[in-house]
């Protein structure tokens, strides 16, 4: 008697939707994801060559005293003549810089109604002035 050896079959997976499947989220991937980041702030900067003139470098200067009162030109107004006075000045340049210089000691709730009323009046451009130390 004679014993054949029986042919062992091997296993075969068939891989090829599994292929198509892994296509499918690489695609997938590639699309809803972003490669580039894009910001969302488009700047229009000057060159190097190019300088604004002093008085708008300037811009206009609020001060606020340890005392929470509010002073420009030299006169102390209340919030409400704040508004009207930068509410003129933002209808004739809308682009001006508002310098906000405060006392260490004030209140940041003051320093916040006055940054308010610069933002209501139109006025966007704003910088707080601190001192350096050196």
């Amino acid at each position: 008697m004679e014993l054949r050896q029986k042919k062992k079959k091997k296993a075969i997976i068939n891989i090829t939707s599994l292929i198509d499947v892994l296509f499918i989220l690489l695609i997938f991937f590639m699309v809803s994801s972003s490669f580039r980041n894009k910001s969302e702030i488009e700047l229009d900067l000057p060159t190097a060559g190019e300088s604004a003139s002093d008085e708008a470098q300037k811009g206009l200067e609020i001060f606020v005293n340890s005392s929470g009162e509010v002073v420009w030109d030299e006169k102390i107004l209340t919030i409400e003549e704040l508004t009207t006075k930068l509410k003129e000045i933002s209808a004739e340049t809308p682009d001006k810089v508002v310098n906000l210089n405060a006392d260490k000691d004030v209140s940041h709730g003051k320093i916040v109604e006055v940054m308010e009323t610069i933002q209501k009046s139109g006025l966007t451009k704003l910088s707080v002035v601190t001192q350096i130390h050196q």
